[in-house]
């Protein structure tokens, strides 16, 4: 790199007067720097490449640049893609890197034997691991959850099998991983219509670790629609804990057991309960109040103002900026969040956090009809006990159509969806009316919410298409 302007800044009343800037010289990567293969992937001022169809990479998909230099990666001829020169096994792979080698390493992370080398690889943030399906075949018959992430190379015909990286949008899931710092997945559920997805892992901790739950009573991480992911994770078990929540509505009749001024406490099995604590409620989301309810055993929740006859709790203040990333999951989890209250945290006890939580997230009557070459949604939903506004409500709505005999099944474009006016939504479509349609409604992070057919015959038929009662994935 080389330094553009000065080499220092000054800031006077919130101004700087030079801004320090280092630009790259001398590494202009190339589209075209690799005969027979083409760019695939940047990250931190590196360059990965793949081969094109008959071709395989030569060691090191990534490029390297040293003194100005540019050295590329080699795609050569296949030969059944696999490497085939003494059984190499790459450090890395487009998108990932390899973490374990039974030629380098005693730790018999899967096997060790004297027929093959065995390789672990992990991916990159953002992508996502695919198994090389041969693995799951034929004599070898891995698993999923063996092949994940598995190079195998047989030293009788230095064939070997390696695994791929690719985004999630490719991949068609998040990547779950299958080994987490202090323990490893233990099964794997795939997804119906793509077995090298696995969307549900279940994780268990080595010797001294315990597993800090995302969910309730679960040991699973899963993904999201959006191929976001949620994992346990493990901690050594001296500095495990758990956290315990209630509910105080003080002497509020009209408020059960599922509303209240929220506190907390740590319990470890080694040092045993802390003193119970609240929260503020600044900067807290209603994220953070789902994952609360769930701790309680609840499915949803919501942060609610304090009503003016709910007396403050006699207790400390422990945590404040309370907040989680999703709502699926319990406080526990890697993607919630809350800094301990100390200094310059100001809280009255008025600003206790209080919550309400639900079983049943929306409560939605949903109806469909075609007229005018136009099919319309109809629904109204209710939301934790209050009326929704569907163009703010986190809300989306499928449309799918097929023949009476199950034939031409399909999702209608997405994007024709339009929003009418507080009822629902519609979709235009060109030709005969569809024999057999229906709209699906389901939250924005995926969770199903409810569905409806145009009649029962329809429903009936896609049910015997899919072995299922509802019209989607969620």
């Amino acid at each position: 790199y080389v330094q553009e302007g000065y080499g220092y800044s000054t800031c006077n009343y919130n101004m700087a007067d030079a801004t320090i800037r280092c630009d790259r010289v001398g590494c202009d990567y190339s589209s075209d720097g690799v005969v027979n293969g083409y760019e695939m992937y940047e990250q931190n001022g590196a360059k990965w490449y793949g081969c094109d169809e008959g071709y395989e990479m030569e060691g090191d998909s990534r490029a390297s640049c040293e003194d100005g230099v540019i050295t590329y990666p080699v795609c050569k001829l296949s030969d059944g893609g696999y490497y085939d020169e003494e059984c190499e096994m790459p450090d890395y792979i487009f998108g990932g890197y390899k973490f374990w080698d039974s030629e380098t390493t005693t730790d018999t992370l899967m096997f060790n034997s004297s027929q093959m080398r065995v390789a672990k690889y992990k991916c990159l943030d953002g992508m996502a691991m695919v198994a090389n399906s041969d693995l799951m075949e034929g004599d070898t018959g891995m698993t999923l959850l063996d092949a994940y992430g598995t190079a195998v190379c047989f030293y009788a015909t230095n064939m070997a099998y390696m695994p791929h990286c690719k985004t999630t949008e490719e991949a068609g899931h998040c990547g779950l991983p299958d080994y987490i710092d202090g323990g490893r997945a233990y099964s794997f559920t795939t997804d119906p219509e793509n077995p090298l997805a696995p969307i549900y892992a279940n994780y268990t901790c080595y010797d001294g670790y315990r597993l800090m739950n995302a969910a309730l009573d679960s040991d699973m991480g899963w993904c999201r629609k959006d191929y976001s992911r949620e994992v346990p994770y493990c901690m050594n078990e001296y500095d495990w804990f758990e956290m315990e929540f209630q509910l105080e509505s003080g002497d509020v009749s009209k408020y059960g057991v599922n509303t209240g001024r929220v506190k907390v406490r740590k319990v470890s099995p080694y040092y045993g309960a802390e003193e119970w604590v609240t929260g503020c409620d600044d900067d807290m989301n209603d994220n953070a109040a789902g994952a609360v309810c769930r701790s309680l055993g609840f499915n949803f929740g919501k942060r609610i103002e304090p009503p003016s006859k709910m007396d403050a709790l006699n207790f400390e203040f422990g945590w404040t900026n309370i907040h989680c990333d999703y709502d699926d999951t319990i406080m526990t989890s890697s993607s919630c969040h809350a800094d301990e209250y100390g200094m310059g945290a100001i809280c009255l006890p008025s600003e206790q956090v209080v919550v309400s939580c639900f079983d049943e997230d929306y409560d939605t009557e949903i109806s469909i009809r075609a007229t005018g070459r136009k099919i319309f949604c109809n629904f109204e939903a209710m939301k934790e006990d209050e009326d929704m506004n569907l163009k703010n409500a986190d809300l989306e709505v499928e449309f799918y159509r097929w023949d009476e005999d199950g034939s031409n099944y399909s999702e209608m474009d997405n994007s024709d969806v339009k929003y009418r006016n507080k009822n629902g939504y519609k979709i235009k479509y060109s030709g005969d009316t569809p024999e057999c349609y229906s709209c699906c409604v389901h939250t924005t992070n995926g969770h199903y919410v409810g569905e409806a057919f145009n009649s029962h015959s329809c429903k009936e038929v896609y049910m015997q298409m899919n072995g299922t009662d509802s019209a989607s994935d969620y």
